[in-house]
């Protein structure tokens, strides 16, 4: 289940499970003290949710920005549009993506961009499907940002907003009744 109404048994669970922080490890074992107030979610997560391996970092980091921005891209973009598809949000992928090389933004397919994957990218892009939007936001902003903060900054920018619209009960009807375990698996 999701929780993109604002209703969040606390701060840290606002956007659950896609744009949430990570678990509060206190409240697994019956010990948070910050209740409401706490910065981190306090709703089930998986028991070892997706991530980038050292490998797929190392990866990332040796590709050209071109072709690590037509890996990710793609990805995110799908999760985005899952979760809200308003104007505000299209702009700041837009100029996420313009930034990472992508001169028309959303506007264009960025997926006719990329080149026939290799086993290695297929596995990464499956990785990348797997794991959640504030994660891939956050670790593959950094690595699109290769030493531009102002790219950092887009994603986290877009991540920021996409939070907002999660407590302000905003996003999309359509991303509230859909399990994102079954659409990574449709994959």
């Amino acid at each position: 289940a999701q929780v993109l109404d604002g209703s969040a048994c606390n701060l840290g669970s606002i956007g659950h499970p896609n744009v949430c922080l990570r678990p509060c490890l206190y409240f697994a074992v019956g010990q948070c003290n910050n209740g409401d107030s706490c910065a981190f979610c306090h709703l089930s997560h998986p028991k070892r949710p997706a991530h980038l391996d050292k490998r797929h970092r190392e990866m990332l980091r040796a590709m050209p920005l071109h072709q690590s921005a037509a890996l990710v891209l793609p990805v995110l973009k799908r999760k985005v549009l899952e979760l809200d598809s308003s104007a505000v949000t299209l702009a700041l992928f837009a100029q996420l993506a313009r930034a990472c090389g992508f001169a028309d933004g959303l506007a264009g397919n960025v997926e006719q961009q990329s080149p026939k994957p290799v086993r290695e990218h297929r596995m990464l892009v499956a990785t990348l499907k797997a794991m959640s939007l504030r994660l891939l936001l956050s670790s593959t902003g950094r690595t699109l940002a290769q030493g531009r903060p102002e790219v950092e900054a887009m994603a986290e920018n877009l991540l920021c907003h996409l939070r907002s619209l999660a407590s302000a009960g905003i996003a999309s009807p359509a991303s509230s009744s859909m399990d994102t375990r079954s659409l990574t698996s449709s994959q």
